[in-house]
């Protein structure tokens, strides 16, 4: 499995539950469901346990809140997620290869349900700090760390940075012990996003892959 593979299912359980929120959930809330879409430009570097340099890469996001969302990696490897609200597609165009998956499944606990999943799911999920230390001091920015209440999860601890209401930047650790850091730029909230950007239907000469199946 390549590197930006392993990425995604960690950048990318409907529970509800009834419970009094922290003033942190509460304010990351506040970002999160002003949020209908987001469509941005991203840049993402990933370094080693000891700070080296492994690999970056660059591409686009969509996202339709709820459940939907298009993430594309340009060259030199070039790879297409797709979630239509019920289904994960995952098309590696090198290795001309697919990967169907339940969204629900794929997506439970991860850090792509913070900006697609609902508010339940995010507080049921994740435990959330908010930072005022370092650059996060500034008043132009929010800062919010995430930890995984479910210890079976592949990834450490997750931060975001909003600044201007806008998501611009995740930052957290992979399966490797890798940092992995996302920045979005040429940002548009809330604009209108054709459903027809979400439906994928596999190349006719690929091999789809149902894991678990």
């Amino acid at each position: 499995m390549k590197i930006s593979k392993i990425i995604l299912v960690g950048f990318l359980s409907l529970t509800l539950n009834a419970y009094a929120k922290t003033d942190s959930e509460t304010h990351l809330l506040k970002y999160i469901d002003k949020i209908t879409s987001y469509q941005c430009r991203f840049v993402q570097s990933i370094d080693d346990p000891d700070g080296n340099a492994v690999s970056k890469m660059n591409g686009e996001l969509s996202v339709l809140r709820p459940g939907r969302f298009m993430w594309k990696t340009n060259p030199p490897d070039p790879i297409v997620v797709v979630a239509d609200g019920k289904t994960l597609w995952t098309y590696d165009i090198e290795l001309e290869q697919v990967t169907q998956q339940d969204l629900k499944k794929a997506l439970a606990s991860s850090p792509a349900a913070i900006l697609i999943g609902s508010a339940d799911q995010i507080m049921a999920d994740f435990n959330v700090t908010e930072i005022h230390t370092g650059a996060c001091e500034s008043k132009q920015q929010d800062c919010f760390i995430l930890e995984p209440k479910h210890s079976e999860e592949n990834f450490g601890q997750i931060k975001l940075i909003f600044r201007d209401d806008k998501l611009v930047e995740v930052s957290m650790d992979d399966p490797l012990g890798q940092h992995v850091l996302t920045k979005f730029t040429d940002i548009n909230v809330n604009i209108a996003l054709n459903n027809q950007l979400f439906n994928f239907v596999p190349p006719a000469d690929v091999d789809v892959i149902k894991p678990g199946s």
